[in-house]
């Protein structure tokens, strides 16, 4: 479970400490503020290594649509993008810490060479540059006593990307320290049938699951995954007999379903959730949140959910009260602040305090 998070350099983070992280946190504050950046750092170092990784966070960022340019991909990670300081992200977990820290570099690929930037302009020209636009990845881990070292280049002279390892004798380590899972487009739905084969066997999830449904429709009396045509989709099944594919039945219950199969099958993990309401109906919240909260708990998944929505956090508040865990609750609140970005954490106990005395802490 992550602690702390300092980051330096990266999206809208010129630098930020994010202090007092719980098991379920709650990030607050006006547009633009940070918040979607926030898990978005969080899940930097777990996909880094992963071929599609900035086309992935590009595509969160652009309603998924297609980003070739280095510049595109790569820059927006940088503070103003234009920034040439290194992008560092240091975590602290419950027993280690860890660092990540990216770095533009340019790569003279002819003569295996890496070139500064002071030494930028001296090196190459401009048309050279736009074909040799790379990254310098470092990870460490103090307490593993491990530390690593990648170079990321884009080859734009055939418009894809490109990973290597230039010493063949470095041995990068495996930055998941948790399972993780951010949520945000729909294509949790092409995952849902393997998240319910996965805990199928498992009466007591099984029963989570019926009961989550049960808010939406008190017919609903199973869900079940089948086959057809070697494709697998996700049916709920009514005391009628009769049953139906889960994504002809709405976005909410859709996304209800979905966020507690990513709790079940993430112990141990994190669930990263931008703008939790969406979709949502609200008069749900008080049906629905109660049983992700309690999840989390019997699961010890962290959750990480930015939300707008003042009867959201009044209900997750009330729903940790009930459960007598307050103390695995966190509000932090991102704001903007002369031209700097804070975050201010509250604990469960400073929430209560402030609906009590309908203090406004959004």
């Amino acid at each position: 479970m992550i602690k702390k998070i300092s980051i330096s350099n990266f999206r809208c983070f010129n630098h930020i400490e994010i202090e007092n992280l719980s098991l379920v946190n709650i990030i607050g504050g006006r547009n633009n503020s940070g918040k979607s950046a926030l898990l978005e750092s969080i899940l930097l170092p777990n996909i880094v290594l992963t071929p599609n990784y900035f086309t992935l966070l590009s595509s969160i960022r652009t309603a998924g649509n297609q980003i070739i340019s280095s510049n595109q991909i790569w820059n927006p990670l940088f503070y103003k993008m234009g920034n040439t300081k290194d992008l560092e992200i240091f975590y602290e977990h419950e027993n280690e810490t860890s660092n990540l820290a990216l770095s533009k570099r340019y790569v003279d690929y002819t003569q295996s060479s890496h070139v500064s930037l002071e030494n930028l302009n001296k090196k190459f020209n401009e048309n050279e540059l736009k074909r040799h636009f790379a990254l310098q990845m470092k990870y460490t881990s103090k307490e593993q006593n491990i530390s690593g070292e990648y170079t990321i280049r884009n080859d734009l002279m055939n418009n894809n990307i490109i990973n290597f390892q230039p010493n063949a004798e470095i041995i990068f380590p495996i930055l998941s320290l948790e399972n993780m899972y951010f949520y945000k487009q729909p294509a949790y739905i092409m995952q849902m049938p393997e998240w319910i084969s996965q805990i199928s066997l498992d009466n007591n999830k099984k029963n989570l699951l019926i009961t989550i449904l049960k808010k939406f429709d008190d017919d609903i009396i199973d869900v079940v995954t089948v086959l057809e045509n070697t494709v697998s989709f996700v049916y709920v099944k009514f005391k009628s007999k009769e049953a139906m594919p889960i994504n002809y039945m709405g976005d909410g219950i859709n996304k209800a379903l979905s966020l507690l199969l990513c709790i079940l099958n993430l112990p141990n993990g994190i669930l990263l959730i931008d703008e939790i309401e969406n979709g949502l109906y609200f008069k749900l919240y008080e049906e629905i949140l109660p049983i992700i909260c309690e999840a989390a708990l019997q699961n010890n998944c962290q959750i990480f959910m930015t939300t707008h929505n003042k009867n959201i956090i009044k209900t997750i508040v009330d729903s940790m009260k009930h459960l007598n865990r307050l103390d695995a609750l966190c509000y932090q609140r991102m704001a903007l602040s002369k031209g700097k970005r804070k975050a201010f954490a509250f604990s469960g106990e400073d929430l209560v305090s402030s609906f009590d005395s309908n203090v406004e802490m959004r």
